[in-house]
């Protein structure tokens, strides 16, 4: 029997689990119907109602991930600045519900954040403004010219502050700021008030005054595993990505090379809120990753397009004027380290951003500030 009908055998029994869920199961148990019907049963009881369609913006999860294994995470003063040392590579593990990912990531995933006629809105907005957005980005790593597979544009609550100094994205002036519109700038009161109501370290002050917002075309467009650059939002930032369009899965993993190097897997649905909290960006990197259009719910109006946009918090200790240059003469960027070996310093360093456009002097500084 195919892996389709096998899918479709699942879902008449478990209609509330979505088609992510019923497939990860399915193949885990190497397309054991039986089995995937006992690890089921331990979370949730099969019914015979047959009517699997739910709305995007409403989704449904099976109610707990906890019996495939996931580990509560260390409290938050422990997450992540020392990278443990670990033997085994762990399989790929995909997280359903917000309980599960805050049990294991330093993350929070919140759905419907928006009402739903102001996500409509905010998303026919973008539909219109992405046309005008810069082409995709090019930069060096490694000697090698690389290109970012989707679009991006940086939006601002206070056009004067971004017009006193020269920001700088993969050693590139970021040439055009735009102002929140009257609905971005609705959204971006409600992801602040969300982001300070978790009461994590680094939200009671945080700002969402910055955004990056990314444009993905279709399933097929993606970015790699990577961290956010910390040079104007600091050390241990917290970062809050709204998904707007189209479903897409969100991977991490450890960034510590002799770490954990488990791999999550998280959908996030239209009108779904991705809170990377302190120390998320130092402990792992994240990714969006490529995915067949079957896989992912479409959205009514959008169909496959997606759209990211990651708020932050620009501190007024990281403006452009305050950055060390480096032998260039250009400012530097700021990057993490972690320590792997016994006598290794940890901590975080200024380098040449230069790098990125395919030059650069390798300069190197110790940021000196004390790290939590």
């Amino acid at each position: 029997m195919s892996t389709t009908s096998l899918l479709r055998k699942l879902q008449k029994e478990y209609p509330l689990a979505s088609r992510e869920v019923l497939l990860d199961i399915l193949v885990s148990c190497n397309g054991d119907v039986d089995s995937a019907k006992e690890l089921l049963g331990q979370s949730q009881t099969p019914t015979k109602d047959t009517t699997s369609t739910r709305p995007i913006d409403s989704p449904k999860r099976q109610a707990s991930i906890a019996i495939f294994g996931v580990k509560k995470r260390k409290k938050e003063s422990e997450a992540n600045t020392t990278c443990s040392s670990s033997p085994n590579t762990l399989k790929p593990l995909t997280l359903y519900t917000p309980e599960d990912i805050e049990a294991a990531l330093p993350c929070s995933l919140i759905y419907n954040v928006l009402e739903k006629a102001e996500a409509e809105n905010l998303l026919d907005q973008l539909m219109e403004d992405h046309n005008s957005w810069k082409e995709k980005t090019k930069f060096y790593l490694f000697d090698k010219l690389c290109e970012t597979p989707h679009k991006s544009a940086f939006y601002t609550k206070d056009m004067s502050v971004y017009s006193q100094h020269t920001y700088r994205y993969n050693g590139k002036p970021v040439d055009t700021s735009r102002k929140y519109s009257k609905a971005m700038e609705a959204c971006s009161d409600r992801i602040q008030e969300l982001v300070r109501s978790t009461n994590k370290e680094g939200t009671a002050e945080w700002l969402s005054d910055a955004c990056i917002a990314n444009y993905y075309a279709d399933e097929s467009q993606s970015v790699g595993f990577h961290s956010d650059q910390l040079t104007y939002i600091g050390p241990r930032p917290v970062i809050a990505a709204l998904t707007l369009g189209s479903e897409r899965i969100f991977r991490l993993k450890g960034a510590c090379p002799d770490g954990d190097r488990r791999t999550y897997n998280i959908l996030l649905p239209h009108n779904s809120l991705m809170i990377m909290h302190a120390g998320c960006q130092e402990a792992y990197k994240h990714s969006i990753i490529p995915v067949q259009a079957k896989q992912i719910g479409l959205h009514e109006r959008a169909g496959k397009v997606r759209f990211s946009l990651t708020f932050r918090h620009y501190k007024k200790e990281f403006t452009p004027n305050k950055i060390p240059q480096c032998k260039c003469g250009e400012p530097m960027i700021l990057k993490p380290v972690f320590k792997k070996a016994a006598g290794q310093k940890s901590g975080y360093f200024w380098t040449c951003g230069q790098t990125y456009q395919g030059k650069g002097c390798g300069d190197f500084v110790w940021y000196d500030k004390p790290i939590r």
